[in-house]
């Protein structure tokens, strides 16, 4: 039975869903996969409630969590072979909206997806989630100078694509930079 500080951070991880949910949608691409990740990073958290430190960001433990779920399942998923065809094959079976707003954020997201891992992380953590540059790199575990180079150069490469009218392909996949 968790006592009341485990209950309090119980409560505060509760509130830190929404959060989680935009990043777990964005490093899977996936609606329902990404609620998977949200609930499994959630249930680890709480089994291992007790190795988070009381006064440390709980928000960057979480995505911390979160993240190494996702890479796992990158890593177990390249074990077991699975073909980029088949991650495009459902990427593909969307219906592209006919309003030029619309169209424009397809062009968005599909320019955002070919950037690599790297670049759409710091794009999401920065940009989306409005971390500070500090923030971001306690998450990443680099050092600032390496979280503005990133943004910096996702900015540029997302600039370039965008531009040019048709994606470059950065990464071939979301999982193929885990190594």
């Amino acid at each position: 039975m968790p006592n009341s500080q485990q209950r309090e951070t119980i409560a505060r991880m509760v509130s830190e869903i929404p959060m989680l949910r935009r990043y777990a949608r964005h490093l899977s691409r996936s609606a329902d996969q990404a609620d998977d990740l949200v609930q499994e990073s959630l249930a680890r958290a709480i089994a291992r409630i007790d190795s988070w430190e009381p006064g440390t960001n709980l928000q960057a433990w979480l995505i911390v969590i979160l993240r190494n779920i996702f890479l796992n399942e990158c890593r177990r998923a390249k074990r077991q072979r699975t073909s980029l065809e088949q991650l495009k094959s459902a990427e593909t079976s969307q219906v592209p909206a006919s309003q030029e707003a619309s169209l424009k954020l397809v062009e968005l997201e599909k320019a955002f997806v070919s950037l690599s891992n790297d670049h759409r992380t710091v794009l999401q953590l920065v940009v989306l989630e409005g971390k500070t540059y500090e923030q971001s790199a306690k998450i990443l575990n680099v050092t600032m100078g390496t979280i503005k180079s990133r943004l910096s150069r996702a900015r540029t490469k997302l600039g370039e694509i965008m531009n040019s009218g048709a994606p470059q392909p950065e990464a071939d996949a979301k999982c193929l930079e885990v190594a």
